[in-house]
């Protein structure tokens, strides 16, 4: 029981921090010392599930329905995965297996569809808290002003900004790659809530900020925030803005759409999952860099107007950062640009 409670409770940390490729690591590595154990494939799936790898998700549980019964969490799950696959008789089918294996025991029954409605809540509570992240973003306004703001996506602009953000240095880097900070002031309104700065940025540069959130279950979280005035083919001189951020990306447009390089601490980073949205809110695409740290976006998924980019990377360190213990460092970036009609 220790062992499990352990591993709960690793597992767990893991997820809040958005770290789920190391919590289907940590999921898989238990699934193969306990083979038999049901619940340990229900948390692989779990996994699995908060990347919306539904085909996954559908392989893990049919494997663990096969060694015992599922638990409802790990059947709606199933239920949700199914769906989410456009197999919806398929769904249909698995809800109502649930429902007629229970028939004999009315109380039972009861117990369990109360159960289950309850995980149901939980389970669309975990949905809602996955797309309504708050991160940091850099963007402008309609009078030109670079501002600073923590939200959902580019179009939430009302969130109350935490204390770190209202100490974040906004610099302007000009064409020439040099940095210099730039005076900001508080803005309150019914529309948005943030920092704004004194002066706009010219054509050809950009404005940066770092900021150090804190640690948060475990992990030490650093965001990181790009606003590009405008974005430089490639090949062109001069060259794309480039930051001493840790995790680092150039923004490039190109004649199919725009390329994306990541990087960490000069590094390619493979596999770093870039999500692409418009300035109304709308996830346009998602994509995973190759080898080279490298993704592209089509024209066709770059929505006219402000465009917005979110880049997240997860390390394993440990240290103490204010008297708080951290074992991972979460780090995400977000870049935004706008593109003209094509």
């Amino acid at each position: 029981m220790c062992r499990y409670l352990n591993f709960l409770a690793n597992f767990c940390s893991l997820l809040d921090c958005g770290q789920s490729d190391l919590a289907i690591e940590l999921a898989e590595s238990m699934v193969n010392q306990c083979p038999d154990l049901v619940v340990y494939r229900e948390h692989w799936a779990q996994a699995l599930w908060h990347q919306e790898r539904y085909t996954e998700v559908r392989r893990v549980l049919e494997l663990a329905r096969a060694i015992a019964l599922l638990s409802p969490y790990a059947l709606l799950m199933l239920v949700h995965s199914s769906a989410s696959l456009g197999h919806r008789k398929v769904a249909l089918e698995q809800m109502r297996d649930f429902c007629s294996s229970n028939k004999t025991n009315t109380r039972r029954l009861k117990m369990k569809i109360f159960a289950t409605a309850a995980i149901l809540t939980a389970l669309l509570s975990s949905m809602t808290n996955q797309a309504l992240a708050h991160f940091p973003f850099l963007t402008t306004n309609d009078q030109g002003e670079v501002v600073l703001f923590f939200g959902e996506n580019l179009a939430n602009r009302t969130y109350k900004i935490p204390l770190a953000l209202e100490k974040a240095e906004v610099r302007r880097i000009d064409r020439d790659g040099q940095a210099t900070p730039m005076e900001t002031k508080a803005v309150e309104t019914e529309s948005f809530k943030g920092m704004a700065t004194v002066a706009s940025l010219k054509p050809g540069e950009a404005a940066v900020t770092q900021i150090r959130y804190g640690v948060y279950h475990g992990s030490l979280l650093d965001y990181y925030c790009i606003h590009l005035a405008c974005l430089i083919p490639i090949g062109d001189q001069p060259k794309p803005t480039k930051t001493d951020f840790p995790l680092d990306a150039q923004v490039v447009s190109t004649d199919q759409g725009i390329e994306v390089v990541v990087t960490f601490q000069g590094t390619p980073v493979k596999s770093a999952k870039v999500s692409l949205s418009c300035s109304e809110g709308h996830v346009e695409a998602e994509e995973k860099t190759d080898s080279q740290g490298v993704v592209r976006f089509a024209n066709s998924q770059v929505e006219t107007g402000m465009n917005s980019l979110l880049i997240g990377h997860q390390v394993k360190v440990s240290g103490e950062w204010k008297e708080q213990k951290y074992e991972t460092g979460s780090h995400y970036l977000t870049i935004t640009f706008p593109q003209e009609s094509r």
